[in-house]
Formats: C-alpha cells, sequence, structure tokens
C-alpha cells in the first residue's frame, strides 16, 4: 500500500521540477561575497534548495545520535527496575509466608495460653 503512493507521489514530485525547469529557464547570475555563478534560475534555485536540505540533515544528526543514547539508557533503565521489581515481588512473598507463620504460632500461643494457668483477666498484650 504504501509503496504505490510514494512512487505515485515521486512522479508527482518530479513533474513539478520539470514543469519549474521548463518555466525558470532565463539565465542569472548568482554573487556570494568573492564567488560569483551563472546559470539557469530554476537550476540554481534547486542547487540552493538541496543545499539547504543538506544543511539541515547535517544539523540534525546529533539529535539523533542523542536519541539513540538516550534510548539505550532508557532500556537499561527499564531492565534494572525489572529486576528490581522481580527481587521486591519475591521479598513480597517471603514476608507474606513469615507474616502467616508469625501468624499461626500467635494462634498456637493464645490456644495454649487459653488452656493454660493463667487467670481469666490475662491480657497477652501487656
Amino acid at each position: 500500500m504504501k509503496k504505490p503512493l510514494l512512487i505515485t507521489f515521486s512522479v508527482l514530485i518530479l513533474l513539478v521540477i520539470a514543469a519549474f525547469t521548463l518555466q525558470n529557464n532565463q539565465s542569472t547570475v548568482l554573487d556570494f561575497f568573492f564567488w560569483s555563478a551563472e546559470g539557469s534560475l530554476a537550476w540554481l534555485t534547486i542547487l540552493s534548495f538541496l543545499l539547504g536540505a543538506l544543511f539541515s540533515f547535517v544539523l540534525m544528526l546529533p539529535s539523533w545520535f542523542g536519541k539513540k543514547n538516550m534510548n539505550k539508557d532508557f532500556e537499561r533503565k527499564k531492565d534494572m527496575l525489572m529486576n528490581d521489581k522481580v527481587e521486591l515481588n519475591d521479598k513480597i512473598k517471603d514476608l507474606k509466608a513469615e507474616v502467616e507463620q508469625l501468624k499461626q504460632q500467635q494462634q498456637s500461643e493464645d490456644q495454649s495460653t487459653s488452656t493454660g494457668d493463667q487467670p481469666s483477666n490475662f491480657d497477652p498484650i501487656r
């Protein structure tokens, strides 16, 4: 689906460039500081566009590479956090098991004290 659309768009751009070149074929002089060039207005315009696009591309390269490095850092941090999560889940399971064990121990102590020699007003919490 994308390929026919890309081909159609490319052909359309080429037709626009060809029409622009045919309609702007008068000769013109380009002066830049001590440098001078003479050529077709269309070709000089297209050349200046391409140089601007190349310059923009070169200026954007550092940000693209920076994003790649940032993505690597995020992946590394995500992996560390996932490992921490697993470790914390294991600790939670261990603590829950310990709490259950302490509850059972407390219940067995309560049962032994309720049948034992303690007075009826005995408070085990104090």
